[in-house]
C-alpha cells in the first residue's frame, strides 16, 4: 500500500512562518484522507487566527510543541519539546495552540484514525 507523508505545508503556514506536522506516516483509504488533511488544515488556520506573535529580534525562531488530544476533541496537554530560546517566543505558540481546542472534528475520525494521527503529535512554530 502507497504510504502518504502528512506534512502540513500550507500556503498560509509558509506566508506566516505558522505550523507543520511532523513526519506522521498514514496509510488512510481516500474518504479518511480527506478528513485527516482537512483537520489538518483546521488545525493550522486556528492557529494562524490565533497566534500573536511577540515583537523579536530579527533571529530565525522555532519552537517545538507535543500535543496530546482527547477522542472528544479537547486537549489534554501541549509542551515544549525543543524550545527557541525565546520564553514568550514558545508561550505565545502554546497560548494560540490552546485557543484551538476543544476541536469537534477529532470525534468524526475512526478510532484508529484519531489515534494514528492526532492523539499525540508535534507541530513546529517558526518565526520567520
Amino acid at each position: 500500500m502507497k504510504k502518504y507523508y502528512l506534512l502540513l505545508v500550507l500556503l498560509s503556514a509558509v506566508l506566516t512562518g505558522c505550523t507543520s506536522f511532523q513526519n506522521k506516516v498514514v496509510e488512510p483509504k481516500s474518504e479518511q484522507r480527506l478528513d485527516i488533511n482537512s483537520i489538518s488544515f483546521l488545525i493550522s488556520k486556528r492557529i494562524t487566527e490565533n497566534w500573536n506573535k511577540p515583537q523579536s529580534s530579527s533571529q530565525s525562531l522555532q519552537v517545538k510543541i507535543q500535543v496530546k488530544t482527547k477522542k472528544d476533541g479537547s486537549l489534554v496537554n501541549a509542551k515544549v519539546v525543543e524550545s527557541s530560546g525565546n520564553e514568550m517566543f514558545d508561550r505565545s505558540a502554546l497560548e494560540a495552540l490552546s485557543r484551538v481546542f476543544p476541536l469537534e472534528e477529532l470525534t468524526k475520525l475512526k478510532s484508529e484514525e484519531y489515534e494514528k494521527n492526532f492523539k499525540k503529535f508535534k507541530l513546529f512554530f517558526k518565526s520567520v
